[in-house]
């Protein structure tokens, strides 16, 4: 059976396109082969650029360990626990996390893998899928951000109307952001 064909066994399109919905703005990195009694994973050109990995060494499966670094350090513990608490349970893999590119740059991961193979009850392969929600994340930030500016001018300008209906849009993208974080959150539940 082929990598697609697992895929498509295990329903991973349906989920994709679930999670294509609650992303919004996002695209796709590519999937990922987690062999984990070799220590590799093979990924796509696009998660090898993410995380800072040649991607012929990423195509061949490149140690994991060497993906770990790109991880931005803030969010390195969770995305250590998660990964852990995967293996040890043979659980779901679900994280959302940030890492730092080859020029520096922040961009956010929505990343989700599930066990294909065991052995004994203990976890072999994982396969995955990464999603770059850099563009969700930074266009409701900054969104947010505009309102708040022109939130502050019309109190000083005395602008009452006008912050009345700001306000009612800051109140709807909190709303907005709320929704979102609760859908992650339920698929985070969902797969526990």
């Amino acid at each position: 059976m082929t990598l697609i064909e697992l895929g498509h066994h295990q329903g991973w399109n349906d989920e994709l396109e679930q999670s294509q919905e609650i992303l919004g703005p996002s695209r796709v990195l590519g999937s990922w082969l987690w062999a984990i009694d070799m220590g590799t994973l093979t990924a796509s050109r696009a998660i090898a650029d993410a995380f800072c990995i040649d991607p012929q060494r990423a195509r061949l499966g490149a140690p994991i360990v060497d993906y770990f670094p790109a991880v931005h350090p803030d969010d390195r513990a969770r995305f250590d626990a998660d990964v852990t608490r995967s293996v040890e349970t043979g659980s779901e893999f679900f994280c959302e996390y940030r890492v730092v590119d080859r020029n520096g740059a922040t961009r956010w991961l929505w990343d989700r893998g599930q066990c294909i193979e065991m052995r004994d009850g203990q976890p072999l392969r994982y396969l995955g899928v990464v999603v770059d929600v850099t563009r969700s994340n930074t266009a409701l930030d900054s969104i947010a951000g505009h309102l708040m500016a022109a939130r502050a001018i019309t109190q000083r300008t005395g602008e009452s109307m006008l912050r009345y209906f700001i306000d009612m849009a800051l109140h709807e993208l909190a709303s907005r952001m709320a929704a979102k974080q609760k859908r992650a959150a339920r698929l985070q539940h969902d797969r526990s």
